[in-house]
């Protein structure tokens, strides 16, 4: 049997058949165990462990001290699922549960109207630690978030937001269609978004639903974010390729309506993409895999039920996008 101890207390979990989660005399209970491998953290005592049983250095900034021939340095957990099949260790499996993000869709959007200030801070009281949301730009020229490609639906008023100055978005109420009880509740800017959010210790997913917004808005990221938990994601492939051409760090997602395959992966990776996201119900096992193997992340979209949401959460992802977002966390807190 293998085992491999990992060092963060419940915060990931890698397995392969067995976890033993390391304590401080770490290297007595990994030779008492016979332990294949560890993945550490920290640097304490790593080039004495190293001399006995091979470790995986899981930090960037640990480049100068993981310094031992046994030592390998990786930088993402797609890196590690790597190396740790380069070693020997076969079939090792990720999952990241304590660490899965729970997107909040356009806020807590079973409880309140998508993609207003309300709906957001549902989702922050509900547990989240995701958010998705939708940009897209008024007549004069405002980033504002809204899903839709009419307002009809989800206002009282009627046509496209790019019918609209942002001022004359904030005279319509965008909150009576869902409940009557958020009578008035506005249009969000996206600046307004991020001044207020950005600086909280959640990942981001913005998608952005039209081309020529990207610059405006990763100017407003830069100016306000406070860590790289950021991603732009998108349908629209062309609005990726312009983020990527205009920053070449922050991360990037595919929404794609087909299932995981080679054609979209290699497209992906040539612009550097981070995570592809397909449909929950076209999503196997053998696609996640495709995408793990190349280092790509995975998240869900269209989780439209719970069923959908159990069925999935045991696969090999980092999120998914929910509308109800207390329940995927009591799903998590149960496993």
């Amino acid at each position: 049997m293998r085992k491999i101890v990992i060092n963060w207390l419940k915060e990931y979990n890698i397995y392969y058949d067995k976890i033993i989660f390391s304590p401080e005399d770490k290297l007595d209970i990994c030779l008492e165990n016979s332990i294949d491998l560890m993945i550490e953290d920290k640097v304490d005592n790593i080039n004495t462990i190293s001399e006995k049983i091979p470790v995986i250095c899981f930090d960037a900034r640990y480049n100068q001290e993981c310094n031992g021939k046994n030592i390998y340095r990786c930088f993402s957990w797609y890196d590690i699922y790597i190396k740790v099949q380069e070693i020997g260790i076969k079939n090792c499996k990720i999952l990241g549960n304590n660490n899965f993000i729970v997107y909040a869709h356009r806020g807590a959007s079973a409880y309140a109207p998508e993609n207003t200030r309300i709906a957001f801070e549902k989702a922050l009281e509900l547990g989240s630690n995701g958010i998705e949301l939708d940009l897209q730009r008024t007549k004069d020229g405002k980033i504002v978030i809204f899903h839709d490609d009419i307002i009809d639906n989800k206002s009282n008023g009627s046509g496209r937001i790019s019918d609209y100055n942002y001022q004359e978005l904030l005279e319509l109420d965008f909150g009576s269609w869902f409940d009557s009880k958020y009578k008035n509740e506005k249009i969000v800017l996206f600046e307004d978004f991020a001044s207020d959010f950005l600086n909280k210790d959640l990942t981001f997913a913005i998608e952005l639903k039209v081309l020529g917004i990207e610059k405006e808005t990763l100017e407003i990221i830069n100016k306000y974010k406070v860590h790289n938990n950021i991603y732009i994601s998108s349908f629209i492939y062309n609005a990726l390729e312009n983020v990527r051409k205009i920053d070449s760090n922050i991360k990037l997602s595919w929404l794609i309506k087909d299932r995981i395959n080679k054609y979209n992966i290699e497209k992906l990776l040539k612009i550097k993409g981070n995570q592809i996201c397909p449909k929950a119900d076209l999503v196997s096992e053998d696609d996640i895999e495709i995408a793990n193997n190349k280092r790509l992340g995975v998240r869900l979209w269209g989780i439209s039920n719970e069923e959908i949401m159990k069925k999935v959460y045991n696969l090999n992802i980092e999120g998914m996008t929910v509308n109800f977002p207390d329940k995927l966390k009591e799903l998590i807190e149960k496993n």
